[in-house]
């Protein structure tokens, strides 16, 4: 599925149909005969929707599901559900219309601001906690959110954020792992998803900016080993 998803991995879809077929195949080999459904059946025509619309989260009905909550806390008795959200929605929109006030918190890029370092040569004040980007954050005090991978495909540890002397930009002040090996290697090589195992993060620290970045990443720990895997929601 991570292929379908992924806006950027065209080149397998035709292979992710071949999975899909022989998993539809053999469904009734793996789960009996008796848990066969159109459901099952219609995983097939998946590959068909991704070349049609695009990685299947273009098409998904869930936003609207999800939607759903939203619209039924608007209704406050059951009769006329319809007029109820219709007069919800206008009450919304006269209340922007005669607001003149603009939240700016979402147009922010940096946030905590702090004076605790580290810092390299030619990095220099304001210091700041969390980057935020598109639809995704990155957070030097939160060690779940600090893992992103460069264009390079290097796996980083965030530590600092900071600017630059010379052109006043935005410098990561970072660690990056010294070892990265593939996950796995059937049925595909899960470098094909940026998913690797890593290992040994460097004492030594060096400096990437914002451009350098390819997409977040988390960082699991299976038996030991930790594994780096990207974020499908901005791959």
């Amino acid at each position: 599925m991570i292929i379908l998803l992924s806006p950027n991995l065209g080149s397998l879809v035709q292979y992710a149909g071949n999975l899909l077929n022989y998993f539809v195949l053999t469904f009734e080999q793996i789960y009996g005969q008796y848990l066969i459904s159109s459901n099952s059946h219609g995983l097939i025509h998946l590959v068909d929707d991704y070349k049609q619309y695009g990685p299947l989260d273009n098409c998904s009905a869930f936003p609207f599901e999800n939607y759903m909550k939203v619209l039924k806390n608007m209704l406050r008795q059951p009769n006329k559900p319809l007029e109820q959200v219709v007069k919800r929605f206008s009450e919304c929109d006269n209340f922007n219309l005669s607001s003149n006030t603009t939240n700016q918190s979402n147009n922010r890029l940096l946030k905590g601001p702090h004076n605790n370092g580290p810092l390299l040569v030619g990095c220099v004040n304001p210091q700041f906690n969390t980057l935020v980007l598109d639809n995704y954050k990155l957070k030097v005090k939160i060690d779940a959110d600090s893992y992103f991978a460069s264009k390079t495909n290097d796996i980083i540890k965030l530590i600092n954020i900071a600017h630059s002397n010379d052109t006043c930009s935005i410098v990561l002040i970072g660690r990056k792992f010294e070892l990265k090996e593939l996950f796995y290697d059937e049925p595909i090589q899960s470098s094909y998803f940026g998913i690797y195992t890593v290992k040994n993060l460097s004492m030594n620290m060096s400096t990437w900016t914002i451009n350098d970045i390819q997409r977040k990443v988390m960082l699991l720990s299976v038996n030991n080993i930790s594994i780096a895997i990207p974020l499908l929601h901005h791959s």
